[in-house]
């Protein structure tokens, strides 16, 4: 019977690990900044990032591959920006690079919305995909990479923001953790790419992500822990 009870959480850990990967939760050290994150579709995540600000300021989340601790390591990274004065909002996919904010055109983010609350937080949602078909401005997601948070810049316009030296950010910092979604990802199969090379595309706005296979080692994880259970009731 003990070593049942020993396999059966065997089990339950190897399941609860597997699902973890497609979902996750970092806080700063204050617990003021705050990113959680959820696989919603085969080539799909959700993001809810909170951080302090006003009606005159933006947020920011950059996805690196490497930690930044320096405002010279903003460089080659992609960043969603998001501001809400209560009239106007707007989050943007934006790419920086040699320590400028460009307008990314594929703009690869839904779903997104703003909430600006009482006590001066934002709260932005967007869905992004895990790999995108923008190789030149987007960072995918089948690897582990970095968070890295910022907040308090100033905003001129909310409808259309500009984002320079005179306007950094106030404070930014990188979560203590990693987004890890290498076991949720989808991986294009090689016909789909073939078509999706050889066939012209009006805009690079108008490109969707080409149609996938499952490259999930999370299922093997749950039919190799059934068998395990089976076997272990069966001693």
């Amino acid at each position: 019977m003990n070593h049942q009870i020993v396999v059966l959480a065997f089990i339950f850990s190897l399941l609860s690990l597997s699902l973890a990967q497609c979902t996750g939760l970092l806080t700063n050290s204050s617990h003021q900044v705050s990113v959680s994150w959820m696989v919603v579709g085969e080539n799909s995540v959700s993001f809810t990032f909170t951080a302090p600000a006003n009606s005159s300021t933006y947020t920011s989340l950059v996805i690196s591959d490497h930690p930044i601790i320096l405002p010279l390591q903003f460089n080659n990274v992609d960043v969603v920006y998001a501001g809400d004065n209560e009239t106007t909002n707007f989050v943007e996919d934006r790419w920086i690079v040699n320590f400028m904010s460009l307008y990314d055109k594929q703009q690869d983010i839904e779903d997104t919305s703003t909430l600006l609350t009482d006590d001066d937080l934002l709260m932005v949602n967007f869905t992004r995909p895990i790999i995108s078909t923008d190789e030149a401005q987007d960072t995918n997601l089948n690897a582990c990479k970095y968070l890295i948070w910022a907040y308090g810049g100033t905003v001129e316009s909310f409808k259309y923001p500009k984002f320079t030296f005179q306007n950094l950010p106030r404070a930014f910092g990188t979560f203590n953790g990693q987004i890890c979604l290498q076991y949720c990802e989808v991986t294009p199969s090689p016909s789909a790419s073939l078509m999706s090379s050889s066939t012209p595309t009006s805009s690079p706005s108008s490109q969707t992500p080409s149609a996938a296979t499952n490259n999930h080692p999370v299922i093997f994880i749950i039919l190799f822990a059934i068998g395990l259970l089976s076997h272990t009731l069966n001693i």
